[in-house]
């Protein structure tokens, strides 16, 4: 039920805050306004109504759910309203842009954009939360009843033991920070490489007129290729390092576990689990761990310097191609669900 409330709250706070982020924090009669002179180019009711039908949709599901615990909500195809409401806000702002009246700047204008995105990433995540609810429930009180009859030992969540491979990673810490580091400072080279080198290439065509340009872009472009030379060769060192003492943490501190077990518990187990756990298990884990934290904070890096660097370079042509990462997310979960079908064969 916390879950369930929480739901209700995030999905009221997304309308209020909407809600006044439209009234420019107050003027009600921005409604009446609207409604009698509504203009796609000018008018903002639009955006209100998106964020008013998220609401409706999302208390709707809660209602469905809680007067019938059987049903189970679905995510594969409900990411299409969040993806069409993202990029409805894409494409309200070009509109805007094209019309007589300049942007305002003012909290409350840009407020309305912003909130409509986020309000879309917190539906799906509403509705994601809320597929969960009734499943939960009753899968939760039959392990508690196998518990306490005895018939089932309680795991630990994944949650706990991820906390526990952090805690055992804190030696190499600083490792770690520094191949993050030159990670960070190689991401960054790559996402300007690009802009000079094309900036090289129109040199060449121009360089009776622009030898100055073409000789500052080619420098810039081979300082830039060398940083992200050294930081690619530093950031692998740094990482397989990590790697590897971070190996050699959890075995060492699981050859203790295992030395201060009981006599029965090597009855039990065999020795090539045993072996098995202490060679090859121990090397995935870590290796992943490292693995995706790294790609995860470099395509971070990535992401946001490239679209940074977009939108300082045209905004509209980058709202034009950002309007198609929704449609593109969802084609992908939905292609995603189809592929685990037959991964279950």
């Amino acid at each position: 039920m916390m879950t369930v409330a929480a739901i209700i709250m995030l999905s009221l706070a997304d309308l209020a805050l909407n809600t006044i982020a439209y009234v420019k924090g107050g003027d009600l009669s921005t409604f009446k306004n609207d409604i009698n002179g509504f203009s796609i180019f000018t008018s903002l009711l639009d955006m209100w109504v998106l964020a008013a039908l998220r609401t409706c949709v999302m208390l709707g599901a809660v209602l469905v759910v809680l007067c019938n615990t059987r049903i189970k909500l679905t995510t594969s195809w409900i990411g299409i309203l969040p993806a069409v409401t993202c990029a409805y806000t894409f494409v309200k702002l070009l509109l805007y842009s094209e019309g007589e009246v300049k942007f305002p700047h003012t909290p409350w204008f840009w407020g309305t954009f912003v909130g409509s995105i986020v309000g879309s990433a917190v539906f799906y995540i509403n509705w994601a939360l809320l597929s969960h609810v009734s499943v939960n429930t009753r899968k939760a009180m039959a392990e508690e009843a196998e518990i306490l009859l005895g018939r089932k030992v309680k795991c630990e969540s994944n949650s706990s033991s991820l906390k526990k491979l952090i805690i055992y990673a804190k030696p190499v810490i600083p490792y770690f920070l520094a191949g993050m580091s030159f990670l960070i400072g190689g991401a960054v080279s790559d996402t300007f490489i690009p802009y000079y080198t094309g900036m090289v290439i129109d040199g060449i065509a121009k360089i009776e007129t622009s030898r100055d340009k073409f000789t500052h872009a080619i420098v810039l472009m081979s300082i830039l290729t060398a940083i992200s030379a050294v930081c690619y060769g530093m950031r692998t060192g740094l990482f397989e390092i990590t790697k590897i003492k971070l190996n050699i943490r959890v075995r060492n501190l699981l050859f203790r576990s295992i030395t201060s077990q009981e006599i029965g518990f090597f009855d039990s187990v065999k020795t090539g689990e045993l072996i098995s756990r202490l060679s090859a298990d121990t090397t995935v884990t870590t290796e992943v761990f490292v693995n995706h934290v790294k790609v995860l904070c470099a395509s971070t890096v990535r992401v946001v310097g490239i679209v940074a660097f977009m939108l300082k370079l045209s905004w509209r042509l980058s709202i034009l191609a950002l309007i198609m990462l929704p449609a593109v997310a969802v084609v992908t979960r939905v292609f995603g669900e189809y592929l685990k079908t037959f991964n279950a064969f």
